[in-house]
Formats: structure tokens, sequence, C-alpha cells
């Protein structure tokens, strides 16, 4: 009889399943679940993001890591021969751990846990269930628009931040002058001025916000790019770390609270557990 290993399937994400008539073994059938090409692209790219990747499924263990191992998702984030309840529930487990969650998935099985995920993303190309219980939905069948929607996001907040620090910092200027508090300093704001200065800040922050319309997906030839480039001789990205210390730095949480991730990574090079992890249904 055949068995994975003479079938050279030992260690891998296929089935084997042998075909016999009359108790004479005729032959056999392999089965796999295909892997978009993409896919190994994107975990890197989200681990570069500074995102813990995991894979839950309801396929067997050996399936699972052999699959996760294929695509280069660390062997402690792989939750395999989970059902539709147990999906949602590791998403909880993984909330009340303080983690943010956002679930990738496609199917009838995945609705639990998308809905319960802080961030559902379904692919458009899935089942109506799916679609109706997610945040996000991407129309295109592409994982990479996953990564897109993430950098997309953040330069978004980063942008919002911006804005609402720019509107503080001109109106802590702006108002003391337009009270006179400097006109012993010979500083008087004359009424036409003030208006050229109210336009300008209405202007300045929406011409900021525009330029979201220049944005351009990430490729993965920016990880090559971001792995040559350095601060002070440190990368400004890091691989997943699963141990790093438990209260990033002041200068860290200062950057990333304004969306610098790539700077936030040079004073902090190794992540934490409670960094934003995504799940991800095969």
């Amino acid at each position: 009889m055949w068995t994975r290993e003479s079938l050279g399937l030992r260690n891998t994400a296929r089935l084997s399943s042998s075909v016999a008539f009359d108790g004479l073994l005729l032959g056999g059938v392999v089965i796999a679940d295909l892997v978009k090409p993409e896919t190994s692209q994107v975990v890197q790219m989200l681990h570069h993001m500074g995102l813990r990747v995991a894979l839950v499924t309801g396929d067997n263990r050996r399936t699972a890591h052999a699959l996760a191992e294929e695509v280069g998702i660390p062997a402690h984030e792989v939750y395999a021969e989970l059902l539709p309840s147990h999906k949602k529930n590791k998403v909880s487990s993984l909330q009340e751990a303080g983690q943010m969650v956002a679930m990738v998935g496609d199917g009838i099985n995945d609705s639990p846990a998308l809905a319960q995920a802080d961030v559902g993303i379904a692919i458009g190309t899935g089942t109506d269930v799916a679609v109706e219980a997610a945040d996000i939905v991407l129309v295109k069948d592409n994982l990479m628009d996953v990564v897109a929607a993430v950098d997309l996001s953040k330069r978004t907040v980063r942008r919002i931040r911006l804005n609402f620090l720019w509107a503080v910092v001109y109106n802590l200027v702006g108002i003391p002058l337009a009270a006179g508090v400097f006109v012993p300093l010979g500083l008087v704001l004359q009424p036409w001025m003030a208006s050229i200065a109210m336009a300008f800040s209405s202007v300045s922050v929406v011409c900021n916000s525009l330029l979201l319309k220049c944005y351009r997906k990430p490729r993965p030839s920016d990880i090559a790019a971001s792995q040559t480039t350095s601060l002070g001789g440190g990368p400004l990205y890091s691989s997943l770390s699963p141990s790093s210390p438990a209260r990033p730095r002041l200068p860290t949480r200062v950057l990333r609270w304004f969306g610098f991730d790539m700077l936030a990574n040079h004073f902090q090079p190794r992540h934490s557990d409670r960094d934003p992890i995504i799940l991800v249904d095969k």
C-alpha cells in the first residue's frame, strides 16, 4: 500500500488517498490546497510592518504547519483543527490579552471570527456571509491588498494626528497674537492679516489631507530597500521577535502615536507580544 513517505509527501501540506477496487490497489490521489503566489511576500511585509501573523484553520496540524512553513509563519503562531466557534474564541482570548486583532477570511466558517475581531477583512470573492460580517472587503482576490489596507489606514491616522498637532500649534500662536498679547513687543495683527491667517490654517490642513491621493501601494521591493536603509547603523525595520521590553520607551510611543513606525522601530528594534496580530484563515 502507498504511504505518504513513499509518495514523497512526508511533512507536506498535501493529502494522499488510495484508490482500490475489489481488494486491488489501482492508484493514489494527491489533494492539495493551492497557496496564492503572493502569500509569502504578504506575510514578510506584514512582519516588517511590526505585525504578528498567525494561521487559524480547520485542517489537521501537519497540513497547517506545512503551509505555515511554506509562507513564513512561525510554528508557534499556527492554530489548527479549529471549528468556527473555536476561531471566535481564539480571537476573544487574544483580545483579552490586550492585543488588537485583525482577521482575514473568506468562508462561512470565518464569519464568527470576522465579527469578533477588532477589524474583520473579507476577500471580495468569498461568501456573502463573510462579506457581511467583515469591516473591510477587498474587492480583488489579492492578498497584497491586506498590506495596502493596513498601510493606508496607518497613513490616514498619521495625517489626522499631524493635522491635529498643526492646528493646536497654529492656534496657540495665533490666538494670543490676535488678542494683542504681543502688542508691547510691536506685533499687531491687522484684521486683513487675521483673515489670511484663518484661511491659511484651513487650506493647509485640507492640502495635507489631499496628499493621501498620491498614495502608492507598498511593493515587495520596499522590504529590500528598508533592510538596507539605516539610522545610526540600525535597520529601520526589524524582524518579528516574540520577546521584547514590556513597555516601549517614550520616543517610541510618541513616534508611533504620530504614525512614524519606521522611526519607532529604530528606537525599539524588537516587537512586543502585545503588537497587533493578524489572523489568516488559509
